[in-house]
């Protein structure tokens, strides 16, 4: 970096505490030139041996330790039938703007890996995906827009649990566009999701209808009633078996909002959790338009990769 940048930068610190000029007066542009200029200093000071210790003992850079043709064949026929079934497939950058997770999907940032030039590694992609449905739609009003996208995501909380990794894939289903009345956008997104997600288990993993389990959750608030008549219809169009509504306090849960569900796989007498979907408010937030909706969920195929081949 040239010298005279970085000592422009450093100038400007005078009385204020490293901490609030490094979060407050500093720009972002001045602030990732410093912390650039800093990595690359420290960088050069690593050893080899070092590097090897490093790469031995981060969480975050080990090896996926799947069969990879057939992961990615099983991978593939998930994505084909989200395609057969109206899902518009994007690959998405491994990173994304900073800041994608946590100001409108009300994640702690501790718990994502943020890199430089204002950017961090995907966490979710429904949160990456809800920033390129945003800049669609907003001059529009499209009825549905629907993105599917499988990305390996890396979460920095530590989960004790088997199958749990700091680096997965989830392949995401995201619904997008206007509110349609009578929460007719709800009902149809939703039971939209949930016969991908049926679709995806029977014809691509043949994982039978009775080995799967619903729960279809209403975050409780005035509109109690309505919620659960609207839950009624959406169960009555289901094609499986075992569904089962479940009422939650909308002030327990932050992160959805009025209607949420998970699909459970039943095998070797567990209940394993491997899909998770609701509504949510980003699109909204983002353009600024209180009638815009969007549901998001998620599958995650590693997971349900190494339970079919129990790999744990």
């Amino acid at each position: 970096m040239n010298k005279n940048i970085l000592k422009r930068i450093l100038g400007r610190y005078r009385d204020e505490g490293v901490f609030e000029y490094l979060t407050g007066s500093l720009s972002n542009a001045d602030l990732n030139s410093l912390l650039i200029a800093v990595f690359d200093e420290r960088a050069k000071k690593i050893k080899p041996s070092e590097l090897l210790k490093s790469y031995k003992t981060n969480r975050f850079v080990r090896p996926v330790e799947l069969d990879y043709f057939e992961f990615y064949d099983y991978e593939n026929r998930l994505l084909k039938l989200a395609k057969e079934q109206g899902f518009e497939i994007k690959e998405f950058s491994p990173v994304t703007a900073m800041g994608t997770s946590s100001v409108v999907g009300k994640v702690d940032q501790k718990n994502v890996l943020t890199a430089l030039r204002n950017t961090e590694v995907v966490s979710d992609v429904t949160n990456v995906i809800a920033l390129y449905l945003a800049d669609k739609i907003k001059n529009r009003r499209p009825d549905f827009l629907k993105v599917c996208a499988s990305h390996r995501h890396i979460r920095c909380q530590v989960f004790d649990l088997p199958g749990f990794t700091a680096h997965f894939k989830i392949l995401s289903l995201v619904t997008g566009g206007f509110d349609k009345g009578d929460y007719r956008f709800e009902i149809d997104s939703m039971i939209d999701h949930i016969n991908t997600y049926q679709i995806f288990l029977e014809k691509a993993l043949n994982i039978a209808e009775s080995d799967l389990q619903i729960e279809l959750k209403i975050l409780v608030n005035e509109n109690r009633s309505k919620l659960v008549s609207v839950f009624e219809k959406i169960k009555t169009k289901l094609q499986i078996s075992k569904v089962n509504l479940v009422e939650e306090a909308q002030a327990e849960n932050e992160y959805y909002e009025a209607f949420r569900f998970k699909i459970k796989l039943l095998k070797n007498s567990e209940a394993y959790e491997i899909i998770d979907g609701g509504m949510v408010n980003w699109i909204r937030q983002l353009i600024e338009n209180k009638k815009s909706r969007m549901l998001i969920s998620g599958l995650g195929i590693e997971y349900l990769y190494r339970i079919i081949n129990r790999m744990y």
